[in-house]
């Protein structure tokens, strides 16, 4: 039998979703037919809170571009989970791609881990965001899948000389697009002090190359009384695949022993796929006639969620049959699960242009023949622009641009291109939300990323382009160590001479050459000014069972005699200021006098996995201008 329905068209209006995005929504129509007209009046529906009406989400996460990877993936599949992989970088090799396809193929997911797994708080904040968002359109161009999850590299984002880098951190999250932070067990709005919302899991790790049973346990034990205590219902295990085959093992044997049938097993996509579904979608019911009942459902497109994951629904009376337009919907222990339209899925190819040095030039899309694009930022008057030629646009329908902007900009409105138009223009607005004071001039200072993230359907399925372009602007000479300070090394330890070092330390003593090294300026303008490039990775094979040394020289000027705050980075190992020795502290009073004093810093191995050095005087509010050394 052939059941009349109600085809409600695609509305365009804009609810408000897990950060300043606006999605456009859409309807569909749900027809019922019940026992009889009285079950049709009274029947409600209901969206499940997750799949199947389980009670907690419990997602995986597994950082780095580590081909392991697979492997976990592998051990998880066995127990029919998932496990979402957060990487990093522009260009994969083929090892890398082959390891974590499978990783897809076994219903994984992709998540973020920046560009090149920095110290966020290192850098300036155009860099912040150009390393969050970047990564996005990089990992799903590669891969043809959307990315909505990120997770901090380091998990550091907080600097003790910008009381701001928090807030540069997490709204470049929400301006990139993310909608998924397993990072700690603090929830994102208390972490980043921001208004906004961004779901969270209560995330934790159990030992990476040593799992301990113990920890499984009380982690559990925590999680479980966070979520009774109205925490997201949430968790997520990782947080490396570094266990070898033994370790993996007993991973899988303490999941398999604290497994829960309350649990949703699921990837970063589909928790954030099904969670905003629960969460904004509605369903009502529309209309009756007779016993069958008509309902609305009301929901987001997959294209932006990351999954197309079908919503969930429950009747309050049993129907007898049910149907989506002109498809039957079987039930599934009473649950009936409606898929999104295929026009509304997420795009199953995924392109990327680069606009660095061709600004404003009409240029082809690699996946898709045919098409292309034009993108224009004008810095100056804050204006984007988009622009279509090629007669392959023939083949495709419905472009909506998203603007992914640094958040010194509001997140701008989605803007769609009608049929006839091949060109559509943003002008951008400052971010005036409390608390972003200071962010005009903040990203006014070095090379500002803009994208456009183009979804359209091409030949009746789903698609994107992502369109990137880069403002190069240069920064301006600083008065900080990052500017200023004079590097030496690296070298053998056992030419330590502290003597030497007490020497070099002395305000008016000239630099002379060390250890068969000499004397060099490290500036690398990505950083910010109170921070000395080091990146110790690069000499970590050299330095195996053996001590190396590394030294770093800068002139501070007092205004006054005195104690004054030095602030310096953990992974240095010894200060000298002005012929004295002292141990360093993270934050520690020192004792300057009027005029210039030189502080001098020695690196151990322990610095070998640092890629920035923090070293500043305060006095009060107001950070010591740096000058350089005289060399001999």
């Amino acid at each position: 039998m052939k059941y009349s329905t109600i085809i409600l068209s695609a509305i365009f209006s804009a609810i408000s979703i897990t950060s300043f995005a606006k999605d456009d929504i859409y309807s569909q129509s749900i027809t019922a037919t019940f026992a009889s007209p009285e079950d049709a009046q009274q029947a409600t529906v209901r969206i499940l809170p997750f799949p199947e009406n389980k009670k907690i989400a419990y997602t995986t996460r597994w950082d780095d571009t580590n081909t392991t990877h697979r492997l976990t993936a592998k051990m998880l599949a066995e127990r029919n989970m998932f496990a979402s992989i957060y990487l990093c970088g522009e260009h994969f090799s083929d090892a890398h791609k082959k390891a974590f396809s499978e990783v897809l193929e076994l219903g994984g997911a992709i998540g973020a881990h920046c560009v090149s797994h920095p110290h966020l708080e290192n850098l300036l904040p155009n860099d912040i965001f150009r390393e969050i968002a970047l990564e996005r359109a990089f990992l799903e161009s590669n891969f043809d899948r959307c990315v909505v999850s990120f997770v901090l590299p380091y998990g550091s984002m907080s600097s003790p000389l910008d009381s701001n880098v928090a807030w540069y951190v997490g709204m470049s999250m929400v301006h990139a697009g993310f909608r998924f932070n397993p990072d700690s067990i603090i929830p994102f709005k208390r972490r980043y002090n921001l208004s906004m919302p961004m779901y969270h899991s209560y995330t934790f790790g159990i030992d990476d190359r040593n799992p301990q049973r113990s920890r499984m346990e009380s982690n559990m034990k925590t999680a479980r009384a966070r979520i009774k205590k109205k925490a997201e219902p949430a968790i997520t295990l990782g947080i490396h695949s570094w266990q070898n085959n033994e370790a993996r093992k007993r991973l899988g044997q303490y999941i398999d022993e604290f497994k829960s049938d309350d649990f949703w097993y699921c990837n970063a996509n589909q928790y954030v796929a099904y969670r905003t579904h629960a969460l904004k979608a509605q369903a009502k019911k529309f209309a009756v006639k007779g016993n069958i009942a008509t309902f609305e459902l009301r929901r987001i497109p997959a294209t932006n969620l990351g999954d197309d994951i079908p919503v969930s629904i429950e009747f309050s009376k049993k129907p007898t049959s049910v149907y989506l337009g002109d498809k039957k919907i079987s039930d599934k222990n009473g649950y009936y699960n409606i898929e999104h339209y295929e026009n509304r899925k997420t795009p199953k190819k995924i392109g990327l242009i680069k606009f660095d040095e061709n600004k404003g030039k009409m240029l082809e899309s690699n996946k898709f023949k045919g098409l292309k694009f034009a993108f224009d930022f004008d810095r100056e008057n804050a204006i984007l622009s988009v622009k279509t030629s090629g007669d392959a646009w023939a083949k495709a329908t419905g472009l909506r641009v998203r603007w992914i902007v640094p958040p010194c900009f509001d997140k701008p409105v989605d803007s769609v291109m009608y049929n006839g138009k091949t060109s559509m223009t943003k002008k951008l607005k400052p971010n005036k939300m409390k608390g972003t004071e200071g962010f005009a001039k903040a990203f006014a200072e070095g090379n500002m990323l803009v994208m456009a993230q183009c979804d359209f359907i091409y030949e009746g399925t789903p698609a994107r382009v992502w369109l990137t372009y880069i403002d190069k602007r240069e920064v301006a000479e600083s008065n900080g160590v990052r500017d200023q300070a004079l590097h030496l090394g690296d070298f053998d330890a056992s030419q330590n001479d502290v003597e030497t070092f007490k020497k070099f330390s002395m305000p008016k003593s000239l630099l002379t050459d060390f250890a068969g090294c000499k004397w060099t300026k490290k500036s690398n303008k990505s950083m910010r000014d109170f921070l000395a490039d080091f990146n110790g990775f690069k000499i970590m094979a050299k330095y195996k069972n053996k001590q190396m040394s590394y030294l770093m020289c800068a002139d501070f000027e007092a205004e006054r005699n005195g104690e004054h705050i030095m602030y310096s980075s953990s992974k240095i190992r010894q200060v000298y200021v002005n012929g004295k020795l002292m141990q360093p502290k993270g934050r520690a009073k020192v004792e300057l006098q009027k005029g210039k004093n030189r502080v001098l810093v020695v690196l151990d191995n322990t610095a070998l996995k640092a890629n920035g050095l923090m070293l500043a005087i305060k006095d009060g509010n107001k950070m010591l201008p740096v000058s350089t050394p005289a060399v001999k």
